[in-house]
């Protein structure tokens, strides 16, 4: 049986540093990680119905400004976003979500099974964000 599981995904990671004065410093970071990835169903054989492809987008953006108010005395003021999430709607147009999964028990020594695993989180839509 043909199990077709796959997995890509890549982390970019930058970093901006900008000296405006000789006591103002402003800093840009950011961390972005995109990633694909498909599960086959092998208890549907391998069926294409049955696949679920994901395709994830998780990000962390920073900004930091830096005042230096004496020798022994700063000032720091920052702000994060971070983001984690993804549509499995989306990344699956073809597939049909309305459809039930249909079991035929006692058919090839196990079950004979048609359309998408079923469960709590199957498709996910998920989009959440946090400001700090």
């Amino acid at each position: 049986m043909l199990n077709t599981n796959s997995f890509t995904g890549n982390q970019f990671n930058g970093r901006f540093d900008y000296q405006a004065t000789e006591r103002d410093k402003f800093t840009v970071s950011t961390y972005i990680v995109p990633n694909k990835a498909t599960r086959s169903d092998t208890a549907a054989q391998s069926r294409p119905q049955a696949d679920v492809n994901s395709e994830r987008l998780s990000y962390a953006l920073g900004f930091i400004y830096n005042r230096t108010l004496s020798a022994t005395m700063t000032n720091e003021a920052r702000f994060n976003l971070t983001r984690w999430g993804f549509d499995e709607i989306a990344s699956n147009p073809d597939a049909d979500f309305g459809l039930p999964r249909i079991e035929i028990e006692g058919f090839f020594s196990d079950r004979l099974r048609f359309g998408f695993p079923a469960n709590p989180n199957t498709p996910g839509v998920i989009n959440e964000k946090q400001f700090d």
